[in-house]
């Protein structure tokens, strides 16, 4: 037992009956038994907590992660297990330290390889369950990649399965036990990019003061004992030891990164076989083709709004702000007259290069129409920092352009739109930065506007 001071026993004398959130349906993690109580790893965890520090606690089950997370942030519950520490949600919950390991793991119906990158999704589309803070992570490492939210593990899982989306992206322990209880021919594999991601406990930061207290009593708990509560659960319902033991045994041994990194090596020195290249080539130039630009190769119009709707969302949960920018460039249509279509197209490559250097990679530049472009600014601070990417878009873009027969310029006109301020929504936004980018061409151009 961990020794507390009389200071900390009168602490945790007085916080009352804490409630603890947690999914219905996550096993082996956490779930509803038979009974209707709290069960799975992360009840005897809590069960720990609970013998080690006296304290009461009382149990709240939520059907969808996202509802949980948010009663989390609101205080309607004061604690909740296997919540992942980001920098956002670190300004509104405290965090213990970790006390689980959390990697990553992919489902689809073909036959994959034992590990992918995110890289090699690019094109493909990937169903994520709403609300998981790897959405924000996917948007900005992987533009790539199309994303598809689904409220829950089994929706992520029908997805895949009713060719909805190519991959479902869930936690290795959760995924190990689903794909059991699925009829459906499914093969998972490690995502390389997230296989050290570790659970802690989100605690309110009304029992801010709890947290040392819990990380006291989460030390406490042995490898031995994490091995016990590992083994209970892997037969909370009929597994086959085959396809589950080798997988939580996997995530909990002590060599769990060599593991992972022998994986990763096999996986890099070897070669897919030339069917599955050529698939996964074909349905890259398929999808290609009906979400980016043909010339340009950025995002196209149904990509964008796709992207712009999930950022709406995102910056409506976390409270951020985010800028739009609405780029028409006038003169690209009198180049095309002038020096014909290739030599057209080549300059509009170069634009395009000149407006990707000066955006970050986590956020988006997209093709609108023939001569407008979109910029999506994430996680902005105050419109002074757009202002200063906006006047730095129009000095470089309205500069002369070499290598045709005549020396030309395109004219930027430019509107700047920001969320929440000038509208809360996809279209409304793109209307506020279309309608300031006609103010700025009205004034002459090769300047913006915002509100």
């Amino acid at each position: 037992n961990i020794t507390l001071s009389e200071a900390q026993r009168h602490y945790l004398a007085g916080i009352g009956k804490l409630k603890v959130g947690y999914l219905k349906s996550w096993p082996p993690m956490e779930f509803t038994d038979a009974k209707g109580k709290f069960a799975g790893i992360n009840s005897d965890i809590v069960a720990i907590l609970q013998k080690e520090l006296g304290i009461e606690v009382e149990a709240h089950a939520f059907e969808r992660w996202q509802p949980l997370l948010d009663a989390l942030i609101e205080g309607e519950i004061d604690m909740a297990g296997s919540v992942a520490k980001t920098a956002s949600r670190q300004q509104v919950l405290g965090y213990s330290e970790p006390y689980w390991p959390s990697p990553w793991a992919l489902v689809s119906q073909n036959k994959p390889a034992s590990a992918y990158m995110l890289e090699q999704l690019s094109g493909l589309s990937l169903a994520v369950v709403e609300g998981y803070h790897l959405v924000p992570d996917l948007m900005s490492q992987a533009p790539g990649i199309s994303l598809t939210l689904v409220p829950n593990t089994q929706s992520g899982i029908d997805a895949v399965v009713n060719g909805n989306a190519d991959f479902f992206i869930e936690k290795v322990t959760r995924l190990a036990q689903t794909i059991n209880q699925t009829d459906a021919n499914l093969s998972m594999s490690i995502l390389t990019d997230f296989t050290g991601q570790q659970s802690h406990f989100g605690i309110s930061l009304e029992h801010k003061p709890l947290i040392p207290l819990i990380d006291l009593a989460l030390g406490h708990i042995s490898k031995q004992k994490q091995q016990q509560i590992s083994e209970k659960w892997q037969a909370v319902k009929e597994m086959d030891n085959n396809s589950i033991n080798g997988w939580i045994s996997y995530i909990i041994a002590t060599c769990l990164l060599t593991l992972l990194v022998m994986v990763v090596s096999v996986y890099l020195n070897g070669k897919f076989k030339e069917e599955r290249r050529l698939r996964i080539k074909a349905q890259n130039q398929a999808k290609m083709s009906a979400s980016y630009d043909g010339v340009t190769h950025l995002p196209n119009r149904s990509l964008l709004d796709d992207r712009l709707n999930q950022t709406v969302l995102m910056a409506a949960r976390e409270q951020q702000k985010f800028a739009l920018l609405f780029i028409s460039l006038e003169g690209l249509h009198r180049i095309r007259e002038q020096e014909g279509v290739e030599i057209a197209d080549k300059v509009l490559v170069r634009l395009t290069k000149m407006m990707e250097s000066k955006v970050r990679k986590s956020d988006t530049l997209a093709k609108f129409s023939g001569h407008e472009f979109v910029v999506i600014l994430n996680h902005v601070q105050d419109m002074d920092a757009v202002c200063q990417v906006a006047e730095a878009l129009v000095q470089l873009l309205s500069q002369p352009l070499d290598g045709v027969k005549q020396k030309v310029s395109v004219s930027p006109s430019i509107g700047v739109a920001m969320y929440p301020t000038d509208g809360d929504s996809a279209i409304s936004l793109l209307k506020k930065a279309d309608q300031l980018g006609f103010y700025a061409h009205r004034s002459g151009g090769n300047c913006y506007r915002c509100s």
